[in-house]
Order: C-alpha cells, then structure tokens, then sequence
C-alpha cells in the first residue's frame, strides 16, 4: 500500500527575468491582489519602501516568500517602512529568526519633515530616508 502520509512537493516556479533596482517603492501601498510574492521574485531592490499606513501582513509574508527564491540568499534587503505600525511591529516579531537569515532588515520608519525650498518662501511635506 502506498504511504499516504507523504506530502506533495511544492510545484517547480517557472524562471522569471529579474530586474535589479538600488530602490524601489512596493506598489498600491501593498494593498492585496496588487503586490504578491510574484513581485518580489521579479523586481529584486536593495531598498523597498513601503508607503502604507495600515500594511498586511501578506505584503510583508510576499517579501520574505519571493527573497527566498532568490539565486543568491546573501544579497541583503532593507524594508523601509512609511509609518510605524502594530501590524508591522507583530510581524517583525513573529519573523525575526526568517528575516535575518533571509537577510532582510526593517529600518526604522522614515520620519515627517517639511522642506523649505531655496530662495522660496514655499514649504512642503516630504519623508527623509537616510541610507
């Protein structure tokens, strides 16, 4: 009798192109059914910033799923997170031991400042990211 207790194996990803970015922004605010693990398979960035006020966890669980697919598990990843979140916080916790050796780092959120442009009196809002 065959053993039914062994499990399938997980279907062979087809071989995807990808494309090699220093940064780039997760699109649609990493809203459901616009950003997959797909994306992350493809779209390969040092820097990924995630502009959300509240982010899933499936957009976050996508970016740990796709850099395991990666060729070479050393290239390192910063997520860079718009605003400071529970849900962000939770997941962080929950893949702590999967994100460092993926590689994957959270930095902290970017911070609010205003710009005063030169020889303007005009401000505007902006985000400060330092790399």
């Amino acid at each position: 009798a065959a053993d039914v207790s062994m499990s399938k194996a997980a279907p062979a990803l087809k071989p995807v192109t990808p494309f090699y970015m220093d940064l780039t922004y997760i699109p649609n605010h990493g809203e459901n059914g616009f950003v997959d693990m797909e994306f992350f398979r493809r779209v390969r960035a040092r820097y990924y910033v995630l502009s959300s006020v509240s982010p899933t966890s499936s957009v976050l669980n996508a970016l740990l799923e796709g850099k395991q697919t990666w060729e070479d598990p050393d290239l390192e990843v910063t997520l860079i997170p718009t605003y400071d979140t529970e849900t962000l916080r939770h997941w962080m916790a929950l893949h702590r031991d999967d994100l460092s050796a993926h590689k994957i780092s959270v930095a902290p959120s970017a911070s609010r400042c205003t710009i005063q442009l030169q020889d303007q009196d005009n401000s505007c809002a902006a985000y400060r990211l330092e790399f």
